[in-house]
């Protein structure tokens, strides 16, 4: 695993992110189903072309990030929220350190997020099973990839929502935000308390991944990017700020409308305003 900790040069007296480098495990299947799905109801294309709109949630599969406190529950709820009002094509999966570690749940791609009934009152009573069989979905994601590349769930996110833009159109990703492989990999330290090196650094990072085909075109899309920073060792005030910068400038890079936080926001579907 390639972990990030906070430690202090002396030379400069600053403050640095610094990994320990370990090699990328190699690449798995791309579409995955191990846990039990959710108990959905019955739709059709037709159902699906009508919808409100889509969200595709991916979840960052390493070590660090998957275990984050409450992020199956967080992901739950924000889900649940989004799709009890509004009919809303879903899509879940995870990511790691390249394409080839994306993988999609193979019940949750592109269906309705509806309960079963006939009714609404029945489909209301359902609700809390399909809810629960979510939570047990995301719960059971595969993690423990030693690498995270967060244009990896940038690319594969945006590809999974198609080209769409008559109706909403979301990108949720839970990441820690520490790019460890890609074309925005952190060097080996980062000195996150000078403005001016963290400013050039980014700049170097959003530039080598827009040089080429790294970031997809996501005009149209709301992208929302919660985790930033929550390591189990606590990282500075500093370095979480970089995090979000660096996340920040790598999003919008792609032309998205871009939220992102340390923590999942309540709503994430876009509104007249937004």
């Amino acid at each position: 695993m390639r972990a990030w900790t906070i430690v202090t040069v002396s030379v400069l007296g600053a403050t640095a992110l610094r990994p320990a480098v370990e090699a990328q495990p190699a690449g798995s299947s791309t579409v995955t189903s191990s846990a039990e799905c959710p108990p959905l109801g019955e739709t059709d294309e037709g159902d699906v072309a009508d919808a409100d709109g889509s969200l595709v949630v991916l979840v960052d599969g390493t070590v660090s990030s998957a275990g984050q406190a409450d992020r199956v529950g967080d992901l739950v709820e924000l889900v649940d929220d989004t799709t009890s009002a509004r009919s809303v094509v879903l899509t879940v999966g995870s990511f790691g350190g390249s394409d080839a570690e994306v993988r999609f749940t193979g019940c949750l791609d592109g269906e309705l997020f509806v309960p079963d009934g006939n009714n609404a009152r029945t489909r209301e009573r359902n609700r809390p099973a399909l809810v629960e069989g979510l939570a047990g979905l995301v719960a059971d994601l595969p993690s423990g990839h030693r690498t995270s590349d967060p244009t990896s769930a940038l690319r594969a996110g945006v590809a999974r929502l198609g080209a769409a833009p008559e109706r909403p159109r979301v990108l949720v990703m839970h990441t820690d935000g520490i790019a460890t492989s890609g074309c925005a990999a952190l060097p080996d330290e980062v000195v996150v308390d000078d403005p001016a090196a963290v400013e050039r650094l980014i700049d170097e990072l959003v530039g080598a991944c827009a040089g080429g085909e790294d970031l997809p075109d996501a005009t149209g899309v709301e992208v929302v990017i919660g985790g930033i920073g929550r390591t189990a060792d606590a990282l500075s005030a500093d370095a979480v700020e970089f995090l979000l910068d660096l996340n920040t400038a790598l999003c919008e890079a792609t032309g998205a409308t871009c939220h992102v936080d340390p923590n999942l926001p309540g709503a994430v579907w876009p509104t007249e305003e937004t």
